[in-house]
This record gives structure tokens, sequence and C-alpha cells, in this order.
């Protein structure tokens, strides 16, 4: 996970090379990344854990499927990682399968859960309104 101002920098510079959207969380410092870079995901700080909530990244989804024309989103989660899989699930991603990666961080390999969601599940929960939208200009 990226949160020394350097690292940010990289990732943020890797992510336009690929003429992908990025967001930047701040707080007078970045404390966090949210993009579309292949997958769908967010870099957030830890001491930002807590407070994590989908709203924020409703817009960025909507805007993947409604400016991107993107058919479907994926995203990777390291099997424990607590706080991001029950935010994922929230915005309708559903599980599509598992994998292994080796994770840097702790040196072994670990397992990682694939998430999708597609258009029309997006679609269907605005419907439902089981999600709540966000404007952002």
């Amino acid at each position: 996970m990226p949160f020394t101002a350097v690292e940010s920098r990289r990732l943020i510079s890797r992510i336009l090379k690929k003429k992908r959207p990025i967001w930047a969380i701040e707080s007078g410092q970045i404390i966090g990344l949210i993009g579309i870079s292949g997958e769908f995901g967010d870099w957030l700080a830890r001491s930002t854990w807590a407070k994590v909530t989908p709203v924020r990244h409703t817009f960025i989804i909507d805007h993947a499927f409604q400016r991107l024309k993107v058919e479907a989103l994926h995203a990777s989660l390291i099997a424990d990682s607590k706080v991001s899989h029950p935010i994922l699930r929230k915005l309708g991603f559903q599980e599509d399968r598992i994998a292994s990666v080796f994770c840097c961080e702790r040196s072994k390999v670990m397992p990682l859960i694939r998430y999708k969601l597609d258009r029309h599940r997006w679609e269907d929960a605005w419907l439902n309104q089981s999600l709540q939208r966000v404007n952002v200009t």
C-alpha cells in the first residue's frame, strides 16, 4: 500500500500513463487514492480504515459505467482484508474466484479473492435504491 508521498506519486504516474482515471483523497496530505487501473481499487492510509464508507466509491463506479462505458469492474483483495471485503459487497461486487498471489509486504503467498461487478447489477442496485448516489462535479 502506498502512503509516502513518493509512493503515491509513483502510483499516480503509473495509472495516468495507462490513461486511467485516479482521484486523490487528501486531508492536508494524500491519505488515499481511488481509481480504475485495470481493476477498481483504492489505497487508503491505515489511519483512515475505520472511517471508510462506500459513498465515495459510488462516484468512481458511476464514472466507469456511465462515462467510460465499461461493462464490468473487477477488484482483487487479499483474503484477510477485513475492511475492504464488506465495502465491495455493499457496493454490489460478487466473489468471482479465488487465486493466490505473492504479497511483497508479507513475503509469502496469500489467497486473493477476485470480485466482479457488472453494469446490469449496478443499474439494478440503483433501481432498487440500495445504494446512495453521490453527485460530484
